[in-house]
């Protein structure tokens, strides 16, 4: 049997992580002295509430080499094979953590570690790529192959409310003078090679800025896997929510649209109100 792992920071709903059986790798965020797991024992809305207190900026890292063994050993024991899915290596270091978890247990030979080059929904998506492999009957070896392919084409975009949030945490500075002496602008961000990479600017109020960026990206959905989407946000308004819902349920090509919010570490870095999509290229 195949077992998944994922990162936290996919933003796996309860749902999903029961209906496929995908065990969590939780990551740390860190509000002064103290430190919570992600997906476990934190809301995004604590992230918020910190960083609004003028408390500084909420501090993240991935899992431990101990930790990451600890979860990966009971199944292995148990006989089961593992394939894991990891936020990008240019992000975090978690792909590498587990390389040197699987190494200490002696198991490379059974334990897959796909590095997704993307975050949130995106690493989702390839999850559930690799979920309908299994029911074709596909090796580890083969989905890992697989799946990799997908990273390939797999397309994430999203628009912000504040670009603060990116900004102290060391990403995007190319927006920085832009946006400088420019009131209500939306910065949208794409994920491209694994790292982020400023894309342009909506300026005007968050629900038009919203609907523009949506609006943009119309063309690319419409050439897109028809399988699923996900629309991913990190607690933006209700009404904005079901405004960009209903656009892409109008392009009439989607057969499944996910809805889900971010976590923890993932809303700690892009901040609230944050709006994004995630796709695979058709």
């Amino acid at each position: 049997m195949i077992r998944f792992l994922c990162d936290s920071t996919s933003d796996l709903t309860l749902e999903l992580r029961e209906r496929y059986n995908i065990t969590l790798l939780p990551f740390h965020i860190a509000l002064d002295e103290e430190e919570r797991l992600d997906g476990v024992d934190i809301a995004p809305e604590d992230v918020y509430r910190f960083y609004d207190e003028g408390k500084g900026v909420p501090k993240t890292r991935p899992y431990t080499v101990d930790e990451a063994k600890a979860i990966m050993k009971p199944i292995l024991d148990q006989g089961d094979d593992i394939l894991a899915f990891c936020i990008s290596s240019k992000l975090s270091q978690s792909t590498h953590i587990l390389k040197e978890a699987t190494s200490q247990l002696k198991a490379i030979d059974r334990v897959g570690i796909i590095d997704c080059e993307n975050v949130s929904s995106g690493i989702t998506l390839l999850l559930i790529e690799a979920t309908k492999l299994i029911n074709k009957g596909k090796s580890r070896e083969e989905i890992e192959g697989a799946v990799a392919g997908y990273a390939g084409r797999l397309k994430t975009t999203f628009i912000v409310d504040q670009l603060k949030y990116l900004q102290r945490n060391g990403y995007c500075s190319s927006f920085l003078a832009m946006t400088k002496s420019v009131l209500n602008q939306h910065p949208a961000i794409v994920i491209e090679n694994g790292e982020l990479k400023a894309k342009e600017s909506y300026r005007g109020k968050l629900d038009k800025a919203v609907m523009s960026f949506i609006e943009d990206l119309k063309d690319d959905l419409l050439k897109a896997k028809s399988d699923a989407i996900f629309i991913t946000d990190s607690g933006i308004d209700e009404e904005i929510r079901e405004k960009v819902i209903e656009t892409i349920k109008n392009l009439n090509h989607f057969e499944k649209i996910y809805v889900n919010q971010t976590g923890s570490v993932v809303s700690a870095h892009c901040g609230p109100q944050a709006l994004g999509v995630a796709y695979l290229e058709g």
